[in-house]
């Protein structure tokens, strides 16, 4: 349920209304993290910065603890204009 009302907010912060745009620059971070069985797995930054009617998302995936420690290196980017 958490990634669920997590993603909801990242999609509400997206789909400004046009009365919005009008609006100060501004920018949104986010971080949340991915458990297994109560060992950290994953952690997922993302910060959102919105300028009227342009925005900028960037996106990067960290494995964390024993996650990390057993398997090959991974660092995820994703980024969107």
């Amino acid at each position: 349920m958490r990634f669920r009302r997590a993603l909801l907010t990242f999609a509400t912060c997206l789909a400004a209304p046009t009365a919005v745009v009008a609006q100060n620059a501004r920018q949104v971070d986010i971080a949340y993290e991915i458990t297994f069985a109560g060992l950290s797995g994953f952690r997922i930054d993302v910060a959102a910065r919105f300028n009227g009617a342009n925005y900028d998302v960037e996106t990067k995936t960290y494995k964390e603890g024993m996650l990390r420690a057993v398997t090959m290196h991974y660092e995820g980017r994703n980024r969107a204009w």
